[in-house]
């Protein structure tokens, strides 16, 4: 029989956007409507924290009872949901956080650390704890500023080295700008997606771009080749329509919406009765180096082994060579 839609069942639905926009991918997927269909009912999918270790705990608490398989064990309304997270988190609830990767003496580290400083070192009270020989107590810091990601040596024994230079105590580095200088000389960056909230800057190219919401949902929707004799689209790999068959859940979301005339848009795609959307790879020349920024969803892709997507990923990464 069938039951009535409550409040209940908009909790459950904000409850998914949300899981979504703390951990980057959905609670509930699987290759058939069937498959997720079971998922569902069954309750069955990876906790917010395992899948994102950044997210405040309150937050991920208030996820998991807004997508228990009992109605009656979520929250009453949506009003209710709200008071929850505003009550227990702290800043952004949806803020993606920042991977850091550390390798040092052979030892290597990452965490997701959602906080303006990120301190490293030895002693357990930093925010990414390395136990490597070499390796102070307090050794570095990386700043996250509105226009730039900086590191800063804290006063370590052996010091911070970055581009052949040790750093001064409390010296900064801007790296966006370093990394840019990169591929000013002859190196290839990859930009994947970024979500238009509460980004630390938008200066995420050496060339202007704006982010917008548009994406496109349908994982089967036609690809354009726009520049089809373009370096991006034939070197390794030559890119055809078929490359875009078998993708999984979506073709890509946050598209550009406006862009620097120096980049070249190489696809066009777009859901049934939308206009096509010109902004799901850009690539331009930067002094020596390729740049490309990429809204497609790649990070869905190749954890499913699309031949396509890997074909095309490695033409990207390997622009330039």
């Amino acid at each position: 029989a069938a039951h009535d839609v409550t409040p209940a069942s908009d909790v459950f639905a904000l409850g998914v956007m949300l899981y979504e926009m703390a951990c980057g991918v959905l609670p509930f997927d699987g290759p058939s409507e069937y498959t997720i269909g079971e998922k569902i009912v069954s309750g069955r999918y990876a906790p917010p924290q395992q899948v994102h270790p950044g997210v405040d705990p309150s937050v991920a608490a208030a996820i998991t009872r807004a997508l228990r398989v009992s109605a009656a064990e979520r929250f009453p309304s949506c009003e209710a949901f709200a008071a929850a997270l505003a009550g227990g988190a702290a800043g952004p609830l949806w803020a993606n956080g920042v991977r850091v990767m550390v390798e040092a003496e052979g030892a290597r580290m990452q965490q997701v650390v959602r906080a303006p400083q990120v301190r490293i070192g030895a002693a357990a009270d930093n925010q990414l704890v390395v136990n490597a020989p070499g390796v102070s107590g307090h050794h570095a810091c990386l700043v996250l500023h509105t226009d730039a990601l900086g590191i800063r040596d804290l006063g370590s024994t052996n010091g911070t080295w970055f581009g052949g230079h040790r750093l001064g105590p409390d010296e900064i580095v801007p790296l966006l700008p370093k990394l840019f200088a990169y591929v000013e000389s002859g190196g290839t960056l990859v930009v994947q997606y970024n979500t238009t909230a509460d980004l630390q800057t938008t200066a995420l190219t050496p060339f202007p771009l704006k982010l917008s919401r548009d994406r496109v949902t349908d994982e089967a929707a036609a690809v354009t080749l726009l520049a089809p004799d373009h370096p991006a689209l034939n070197r390794p790999n030559r890119i055809v329509p078929s490359d875009f068959d078998g993708w999984v859940q979506e073709r890509g979301l946050y598209f550009p919406s406006d862009w620097d005339s120096r980049f070249t848009p190489l696809l066009a795609c777009s859901d049934p009765g939308e206009k096509p959307l010109r902004g799901a790879v850009l690539v331009a020349p930067h002094g020596r180096g390729q740049v490309a920024y990429t809204g497609l969803s790649f990070f869905r892709q190749l954890p499913a082994g699309v031949p396509g997507a890997y074909r095309l990923f490695a033409n990207l990464v390997s622009l330039g060579q």
